[in-house]
């Protein structure tokens, strides 16, 4: 008993095979080389006619079809077996490989000395040698065929892929000019107040939205809006509720979220709503009428420093409900600020997870200066965040009377 398998004597294979005395042998060849009939086109050189008519027959038994003149190859031909045993050149090989027809074969040379480019068997190869050799030749020819054929599917995929991001590119593009055209280029200004926005999407387009304008020469409207989600349907959304806006006119904030209310809701997609505030305030007087949406409550920051939370509240619009609201109405002392603002502030999250909060927000805005609101806030958020990234639009909406 052996008990190393280094004890084993194992000998070397031989394909140097004669078939009547290996019958069993040439059978397993048989079965294993034979995949019903061959259809590859094969085409030998050869000087020796003895050789050729061997390995010719032996081919013709596999059957393949079997070439010996150029002129005879219809297409391109499959393999191409050449006789170099009496030759100290590779002329022959060089020639044949050169052949347009041959270009894309699969050579196997029968020489003393491989030839580069070529599958090589040395001069005593026997035919059943080369029926081997040329089977795997074949394989490796069908094998690179196919990844070849992956190549280029793959290439055409990246081109298709390239084109689609290009174009979804130029679409978003597109999509973030015609908001930008949607919201105001310019905030009204006066000696009487200031009005100052901070606005960042998550995405190159996004939900939020924010408008102000002139009722009449002495009453300022204000609007801020939130759509739910973010991206290419929040944005386009959020161009339904601008021109909703743009379409209804009113001095009551409650009377025009009604009305915008009224437009959105048969038309808006289940499942989607516009959380939003209104304000309309007087210049002269500094009397300030809210109404509330579903969205988070503005802020009125005294100049004392102390912060009031408005408490004008209502559903969101688009909703399934018959959208009533109601005006809540106060004074903005000079020094005093109202603040807009979307969820994205109050649903910040530190790194350790904790959200920043309403609660949070107010004490941030009561510890503020108060110069400049908007960005004095984006900042204060920036720290409770300590850089971790944000999950959706921010929009800060200031108002100060001066």
């Amino acid at each position: 008993m052996y008990k190393r398998l280094t004890d084993l004597k194992v000998a070397p294979l031989s394909f140097d095979i004669v078939p009547s005395e290996h019958p069993r042998w040439e059978a397993t060849l048989e079965r294993h080389m034979i995949e019903s009939q061959h259809s590859e086109s094969i085409f030998v050189s050869s000087s020796d006619p003895g050789w050729s008519a061997q390995v010719i027959s032996a081919l013709n038994r596999r059957g393949y079809r079997v070439i010996t003149e150029l002129g005879e190859i219809q297409g391109i031909a499959d393999a191409v077996i050449v006789d170099q045993r009496d030759s100290n050149t590779d002329q022959n090989f060089q020639s044949l490989r050169a052949n347009h027809r041959l270009a894309r074969a699969g050579f196997i040379v029968i020489s003393e000395q491989p030839c580069r480019g070529a599958h090589h068997l040395p001069p005593e190869s026997t035919p059943t040698d080369i029926l081997v050799k040329l089977s795997t030749t074949l394989r490796l020819r069908k094998l690179e065929a196919e990844r070849l054929k992956l190549d280029l599917e793959l290439t055409d995929q990246n081109l298709m892929l390239r084109d689609l991001t290009s174009r979804m590119k130029r679409e978003l593009q597109e999509a973030q000019t015609i908001q930008r055209a949607i919201l105001p280029l310019t905030l009204p200004e006066r000696e009487q107040f200031a009005l100052d926005v901070l606005y960042e999407p998550l995405d190159e387009v996004g939900g939020d939205l924010y408008d102000c304008w002139f009722i009449d020469e002495g009453t300022v409207g204000l609007f801020i809006g939130d759509v739910t989600g973010h991206g290419l349907s929040a944005a386009f959304l959020g161009a339904m509720t601008k021109m909703a806006r743009n379409f209804f006119s009113a001095r009551s904030p409650a009377a025009l979220l009604e009305s915008i209310h009224g437009a959105l809701a048969p038309v808006i997609p289940e499942g989607r709503f516009v959380t939003a505030a209104a304000a309309v305030y007087e210049v002269a007087t500094g009397s300030l009428s809210l109404a509330n949406a579903g969205h988070p409550k503005p802020f009125i920051k005294r100049s004392s420093s102390t912060v009031d939370r408005s408490t004008a509240r209502g559903l969101a619009l688009g909703m399934p409900h018959p959208g009533k609201y109601t005006d809540e109405c106060l004074t903005l002392a000079p020094g005093d600020s109202l603040i807009f603002y979307t969820d994205g502030i109050t649903e910040a999250q530190s790194m350790h997870g904790s959200q920043l909060g309403m609660d949070g927000i107010q004490q941030v805005i009561t510890e503020l200066p108060g110069a400049n609101l908007a960005k004095e806030i984006r900042s204060a958020v920036g720290s409770f965040t300590e850089g971790r990234l944000l999950h959706d639009d921010i929009t800060i909406f200031t108002l100060t009377r001066r």
